[in-house]
């Protein structure tokens, strides 16, 4: 990055539609640094330094990626829109490109609590993609099953959540973490809609697809057994529940390996999120099991 900006320090002149990918590549390199303003600040003098629609549209898709990204989703949208607008009178169009931004303003649809304006955008999406032979649709698949799921439309939901799970089988084959992870999201639906012997049929499916690829001291592994562990606590089997989110943090940190409920590793917490949010969840669960158990020992450990 420091030699980028020490580029455009030796530069004399200030406007150069050249500067368009200098300043769109800062933008990047400062967005995946978390530096969110500086990045805007060169996103908008990409947009300046540009009279190419082309150029403008993929700004205004960065744009709109990066108030996305802040929880900004109304002008994530406006920004996706100037896009989505920009790409369709363009006379390079490409069909992945707007199948894309279709999917991203189905999603930021999504997170703005608009179920049916998300819902339109992913049937483009999908539309799209089917006329342009786009076979990676497992994530648009699965986001509009959750979609239905929000309106209430369950067998559609589970009609879409099954599509994403043959989706990312026919493109990585049945061993493969991706299609572990689909069996996953598919359990959760099912546990939503109370469907618990089928939701733990795929929450056991993920796990044994996870434990011979990536193995037991992965993320992926340790997600799968928080699932199965909020899936226990659901059914109030608190003890079991607590084995599940003990597995998942011995998952996560790799010097730990303590399976007693009670003990946490130490010091490798604080940078961590999901760590931190796995620790909370044992805080919930003891106190539930304290509880049904009527004995403070757990409570004090809690």
């Amino acid at each position: 990055m420091e030699e980028i900006v020490a580029i455009k320090k030796n530069s004399s002149v200030d406007f150069n539609p050249q500067y368009f990918k200098l300043y769109n590549i800062l933008g990047v390199l400062y967005q995946n640094s978390g530096r969110f303003q500086t990045a805007l600040d060169y996103y908008r003098k990409a947009l300046d330094a540009t009279n190419d629609n082309d150029e403008k549209s993929l700004m205004y898709g960065n744009l709109g990626a990066l108030y996305f990204k802040q929880g900004e989703y109304a002008k994530a949208i406006n920004y996706y829109s100037y896009a989505l607008a920009l790409f369709e009178k363009s006379k390079h169009l490409s069909g992945k490109k707007v199948f894309m931004i279709y999917h991203n303003l189905g999603f930021a649809y999504y997170k703005a609590g608009l179920w049916e304006k998300s819902l339109y955008y992913y049937q483009r999406s999908i539309t799209k993609a089917k006329e342009n032979h786009i076979s990676e649709l497992g994530d648009t698949y699965y986001n509009t099953g959750l979609v239905y799921q929000k309106l209430g439309r369950l067998s559609e939901a589970n009609q879409y959540h099954l599509l994403s799970i043959q989706c990312y089988t026919n493109e990585y084959g049945l061993r493969h973490y991706k299609t572990a992870v689909s069996y996953i999201n598919y359990a959760q639906y099912l546990l939503a809609v109370n469907n618990l012997a089928k939701s733990w049929e795929y929450y056991a499916k993920a796990y044994q697809v996870l434990s011979q690829t990536v193995g037991l001291k992965h993320p992926y592994t340790s997600t799968c057994f928080i699932s199965m562990g909020d899936y226990c606590y659901s059914r109030k089997d608190y003890r079991r529940a607590l084995s599940y989110y003990q597995q998942s943090l011995i998952a996560q940190v790799y010097p730990f390996n303590d399976t007693s409920i009670l003990a946490n590793p130490k010091g490798e917490v604080l940078p961590n999120i999901q760590l931190i949010e796995i620790l909370k969840d044992k805080v919930r669960t003891l106190t539930a099991y304290s509880k049904q158990q009527n004995s403070s020992s757990y409570l004090l450990a809690a």
